[in-house]
């Protein structure tokens, strides 16, 4: 059995009491809504109970974790056992979070005094995860054909039994009547930038949310109200008729993101917490911007759509159709997911004003397109080269195998598209070209 110690100590307590056990990622709102929702699918597939555990943070040990609130998950489901921080969620988060921060400790002694370095697998402060997508603990590397016979796709067809708890959807219905928001639908946006994890400088995900100032007026002319995700930390909005700059009200909290998240018409956003949290806690549909690993990430949800960032070619020294970009899938680098010749640049505001324009007047029985058919002609030509090649891990097979096992859940069974205009305008030549 390939687990470091508190996994297969987690693991063997689940076997003996017919549980599952999940010490959620802690910094990252992302990670931790899937590995909820992957878990609680577990859980429903097993006809088992679920255990979420919540570390907290202690003084001195792992600052450089920003640790999020955990009251955004604030959520109930038959498959829980415990309700959120009833004593014993909050008991069992003081045991493991003890239990880690001796861990972080042996490691650093480790590697000062002995040189003996081991990968985060063994003292991150998380656990259960490992074992949500690998069919057999014993695995340590990906094989297609065993992964073919999970059926995920069956087992994602039918919706899950989470949903807030029932105080948190009363409090923020009534903060929505008070302020007259409850008799309209709302889009939520979120373009996330440098403030809160100060990575302004390092963090390719980071926008700019003026590229995204006509698709709010766009979506706001059109009676829908606007609610614009983040934190205060965040450039303001222009003031614009029917949109809210959430960031900046005074009944922000944790419990109101995630019910604006849960009950929006759809989402726009880019690879972020809010993404994954809509993406799978909620199934919303949604409208990605900024795509940038053209691999990673696809479209998942009926009626979602998709826009990648520009890909500019360092060697050709212009863009590359989205068609030259799926034929780079050999240069992929494992670093960064794509290749080193190219840079992936934001989406414009016309870029995006175009896909919400498709968004608003999306048609729920749309078929795809024969454009469409070619992407993902091309798309699964790539993929199945990647699986043989790529690595998303070269420091741990054990780490490598479980990412492709994760990963794939979204990279073979997407059932979204990407923008019918933005696929037309950039399939055999980027429409920055011919601006020029």
């Amino acid at each position: 059995m390939h687990l470091s110690f508190h996994h297969k100590l987690l693991y063997l307590i689940g076997k003996i009491f017919n549980i599952i056990i999940l010490v959620p990622h802690p910094d990252s709102i992302g990670n931790a809504s899937e590995e909820i929702y992957f878990a609680t699918l577990k859980a429903r597939k097993e006809n088992k109970k679920l255990a979420i555990i919540f570390v907290k943070k202690i003084p001195f040990f792992l600052d450089h974790l920003g640790f999020y609130d955990i009251n955004f998950f604030n959520l109930k489901s038959k498959y829980f056992i415990f309700l959120h921080n009833s004593f014993f969620q909050k008991f069992w988060g003081i045991v493991f979070s003890i239990y880690f921060v001796f861990s972080r400790i042996i490691h650093s002694f480790l590697t000062k005094f002995f040189d003996i370095k081991k990968s985060g697998y063994y003292w991150r402060p998380m656990a259960g995860n490992d074992t949500l997508w690998r069919p057999d603990s014993n695995l340590l590397k990906f094989d297609i054909e065993i992964f073919k016979k999970q059926k995920w796709n069956e087992q994602l067809q039918n919706s899950l039994d989470i949903d807030l708890a029932d105080k948190v959807n009363f409090k923020c219905k009534e903060i929505f009547k008070r302020l007259g928001y409850d008799k309209k639908e709302f889009v939520c946006i979120h373009a996330r930038d440098g403030g809160y994890k100060k990575d302004f400088f390092t963090n390719s995900l980071n926008v700019n949310i003026e590229n995204y100032v006509s698709s709010i007026e766009k979506i706001c002319k059109n009676g829908i109200n606007v609610f614009r995700l983040g934190d205060p930390s965040m450039i303001r909005l222009p003031r614009i008729d029917n949109s809210i700059d959430y960031p900046f009200v005074d009944y922000k909290s944790p419990e109101m993101d995630i019910y604006l998240i849960k009950n929006c018409k759809f989402i726009i956003c880019m690879g972020s917490g809010p993404f994954t949290t809509a993406k799978y806690l909620f199934q919303k549909k949604m409208l990605f911007v900024n795509h940038a690993q053209f691999l990673i990430d696809m479209p998942f949800n009926k009626d979602s759509l998709t826009i990648f960032k520009q890909p500019f070619s360092k060697s050709k020294q212009r863009y590359l159709s989205l068609k030259e970009l799926l034929l780079s899938y050999k240069d992929l680098s494992n670093k960064s997911w794509i290749s080193e010749d190219i840079e992936m640049r934001e989406n414009n505001e016309l870029e995006i004003l175009d896909s919400t324009i498709e968004m608003l007047s999306n048609d729920k029985n749309n078929l795809p397109t024969p454009l469409q058919e070619e992407f993902r002609k091309y798309y699964f030509n790539a993929l199945n080269y990647w699986v043989s090649h790529f690595r998303f891990s070269d420091e741990s097979e054990l780490e490598n195998c479980n990412e492709w096992y994760r990963q794939s859940v979204n990279m073979f069974y997407w059932n979204g598209q990407i923008s019918n205009i933005f696929l037309q305008k950039n399939w055999n030549e980027n429409s920055r070209n011919i601006l020029k």
